[in-house]
């Protein structure tokens, strides 16, 4: 009988945990997407309704920062990419991912690097700041994506940008 108890007791307290992480991962999702459609029609960006599809908001973002002339810069490394290029980062990481033995820790190196430019490029637009004034904060948003909600969140008061 104590063992049907305990047994019932660990699978209630499971069922309670569980549930309310799942609470709390439905309620970020929501969040995180309803601050990058905010993003997106700010930019005025035509497909503003990709921010409801995880891997489509990260290519909506990458079309966002792109400049002018076409080029993403990738201020961790320095370097110039073309924006058509950039854009596929997302399915890139999805590809490295399934890479025996090193395919996560190379994902999650080309997430931090490309959402981290991602991220530098609009806080330092939203601040009028200068992209290496902001570097760090935008690679560690790329890191920890929560960061970034969470500054886009306190961008919604400030004039449009673009």
């Amino acid at each position: 009988m104590i063992t049907f108890l305990v047994t019932l007791f660990a699978g209630i307290t499971s069922l309670v945990i569980a549930s309310c992480i799942s609470i709390l991962g439905i309620a970020y999702y929501i969040w995180q997407s309803l601050e990058f459609y905010w993003l997106f029609k700010i930019c005025s960006y035509n497909n503003a309704w990709m921010a409801w599809i995880p891997i489509l908001r990260y290519y909506a973002l990458s079309e966002v920062t792109g400049d002018g002339m076409g080029q993403t810069r990738l201020y961790l490394i320095n370097t110039d990419i073309s924006t058509d290029v950039f854009r596929f980062w997302p399915i890139l990481t999805l590809v490295v991912s399934r890479i025996n033995g090193v395919g996560g820790i190379l994902e999650l190196l080309l997430t931090i690097l490309c959402l981290g430019t991602s991220f530098t490029t609009v806080y330092s637009k939203f601040e009028n700041r200068s992209p290496d004034e902001v570097k760090v904060l935008g690679y560690l948003s790329g890191w920890i994506p929560l960061i970034g909600v969470i500054k886009l969140t306190q961008y919604k008061h400030r004039q449009m940008f673009y």
